[in-house]
């Protein structure tokens, strides 16, 4: 499984641009969120960091300010960053359960996140 730090690598490289990736095709990146025996019996939330992408608030997507580079954003016309999501799984998880994320509403067109919350191997003995 990717590292978050390589699921951003892989996410910023696929766009060329703000609003049309580079491919057409939807593509599904997995996250893994280990639980043990006591969090699947009770339930819970967790909260991960989904990457976005947004317009620049500085230079509305232009990229500059007139004749200069537009310092925010450093020319490309949006920023990136991470948004929090807190995701909820229920009582009482006997096996795997998948949530599936489209990031869409994050900037993101062409990508969503499956988040699988995983019983660790101590659930099983």
């Amino acid at each position: 499984m990717p590292s978050f730090d390589e699921m951003f690598d892989w996410l910023w490289r696929n766009f060329s641009g703000l609003d049309w990736p580079k491919s057409g095709r939807v593509e599904n990146l997995t996250l893994d969120v280990p639980l043990t025996r006591e969090q699947a019996v009770r339930g819970g939330t967790t909260r991960i960091m989904v990457p976005a992408r947004a317009v620049c608030p500085v230079c509305r997507g232009c990229g500059g300010v007139g004749f200069y580079e537009c310092a925010r954003c450093a020319g490309e016309g949006a920023i990136s960053g991470e948004v929090p999501v807190s995701l909820s799984f229920p009582a009482g998880l006997r096996r795997d359960q998948a949530v599936v994320i489209p990031l869409d509403r994050f900037g993101i067109r062409n990508l969503q996140l499956t988040v699988i919350f995983r019983l660790t191997n101590d659930w099983h003995s």
